[in-house]
């Protein structure tokens, strides 16, 4: 059988109530009857002291006290029958009422003359406890004699019973009101922390069945309330993962379409036999086709950065070698489109832990993207500086800048500020992508600045050894 939260709840507040209150009410209930009897006791005993020490100035002795003691009512009320019978049915100590005995006499040495059974015996001597706990019987300063006390009421009386009894029935009504309370309290705590509960279940349901965005309401600022932003949060990375998804999905195909487009036009002209097989048009197709394998291989990079199963050889590199090699590489691209491939390098810079292969493929999809947007006459820049523990590459170019709104998009996957898909030959729209995914890997990160008109600077962040 299944049991909802809510209810688990309610019991749970209901059982903590009656446990709390029944160890309450047996503690209050031992403590409440020994603070009464100790009332009662107490009461009468100063009642017994002053009818003893009357008796003992009349008598100059305890001559007949036994007879006094054990005679109904002889002392006062409550008192009598060995100063503590009173008129009652049965009782807690399987005795009547009538026979129960709570005051005893000794002599000013300790001597028992007027025992009480299962506590002193006629004639024995008390011990020093019993000395100290016993009342002294005075007469003009001088003690004549001891009133011995029972702890408890071996019984009780009529009166002392009603007491009691009600005192019991405020006990019961107490615990019976207390667990009703913690009821109606744990319904209503229950309802409060299962609403959110239920809202994310639901929308965890909206969500599975592909509704966008089903975000959670929870005004509270506890953990229910941090797990429902944390919900939000998650509904709405996977709503943008999905739009980037189907949108990668589109751009595949459209880049796809195009190479194959062409490839397929050119083999079945020439097959059919409208064009024939020149080695210039069999260049155009090796090129398209040279230009899907790239593709191919850039998006099974990608892929792996994403599954974390980028493959890194790592050693240790002079981030300024680096950079000086990958101006030689493009130096004669800058020389051809009058553009001045500048390297300036920190002294002393410190290393970094990378792979080689895999940071040179960074490098040079950034100066590619560069020169591409650098004019005849402009400048493109590779700096190094080191700044905490960090070693700091920047390439800066001196092209058309990038508009505000495009700058914290560029390195998405596809993502060009042209949305002519081809208008730039051969690209793929994926090169800043594997910058940011090869930067990644290597525990870095890669951010942008451009002033549109005055150039861009991509800047790469790598941790430096030591």
């Amino acid at each position: 059988m299944k049991i909802s939260l809510q209810l688990k709840l309610i019991i749970t507040f209901v059982l903590v109530a009656i446990i709390t209150g029944l160890v309450l009410a047996l503690v209050f209930r031992n403590v409440n009857r020994d603070r009464f009897d100790q009332f009662v006791l107490d009461q009468q005993s100063q009642t017994a002291l002053a009818t003893l020490a009357e008796y003992y100035r009349v008598n100059q002795s305890w001559d007949g006290i036994d007879q006094l003691l054990t005679t109904p009512r002889a002392i006062g009320p409550g008192v009598g029958a060995g100063m503590g019978m009173g008129p009652g049915g049965p009782n807690r100590g399987g005795q009547s009422a009538e026979a129960r005995r709570l005051f005893g006499l000794a002599d000013p040495d300790g001597l028992v003359i007027v025992g009480i059974e299962n506590h002193w015996d006629l004639g024995s001597q008390l011990s020093s406890t019993d000395l100290d706990t016993a009342l002294p019987i005075k007469i003009d300063d001088a003690t004549v004699g001891l009133l011995l006390t029972v702890r408890h009421l071996p019984a009780y009386n009529a009166a002392e019973r009603l007491f009691v009894e009600r005192t019991n029935r405020a006990l019961l009504l107490a615990l019976i009101g207390a667990i009703v309370i913690a009821a109606l309290i744990g319904v209503w705590i229950a309802r409060g922390l299962t609403r959110p509960l239920r809202a994310l279940t639901t929308a965890t349901q909206k969500l599975a069945q592909g509704q966008t965005r089903p975000d959670v309401i929870i005004n509270s600022r506890d953990e229910l309330g941090e797990l429902g932003e944390a919900f939000n949060k998650m509904s709405r990375e996977i709503e943008q993962s999905n739009q980037l998804r189907r949108q990668m999905t589109a751009d595949v195909a459209h880049d796809l379409r195009t190479p194959l487009t062409v490839i397929g036009g050119y083999v079945d002209a020439i097959r059919e036999g409208t064009l024939r097989a020149t080695p210039e048009r069999m260049d155009l197709i090796s090129e398209e086709v040279e230009r899907l394998k790239q593709m191919v291989a850039e998006l099974r990079l990608l892929s792996q950065a994403d599954a974390g199963e980028l493959t890194l050889d790592l050693q240790t590199l002079d981030p300024a070698d680096l950079l000086a090699r990958a101006a030689a590489l493009f130096a004669v691209e800058a020389h051809n489109k009058s553009i001045d491939l500048v390297v300036s390098a920190q002294p002393g810079a410190a290393c970094v832990i990378g792979d080689e292969s895999r940071l040179m493929q960074m490098l040079d999809n950034l100066i590619v993207n560069a020169l591409r947007h650098t004019p005849s006459g402009g400048e493109v820049t590779l700096a190094l500086s080191c700044q905490e523990n960090q070693a700091l590459l920047s390439i800066q170019d001196t092209g058309e800048g990038i508009p505000a709104e495009e700058l914290p998009f560029i390195f998405e996957r596809f993502h060009r500020g042209d949305k002519s898909r081809h208008s730039e030959k051969n690209q793929s729209g994926l090169g800043l992508a594997i910058v940011k995914a090869i930067v990644t890997a290597h525990k870095g990160s890669v951010s942008a600045a451009s002033t549109p008109g005055s150039g861009t600077t991509i800047t790469l962040s790598l941790p430096t050894v030591g």
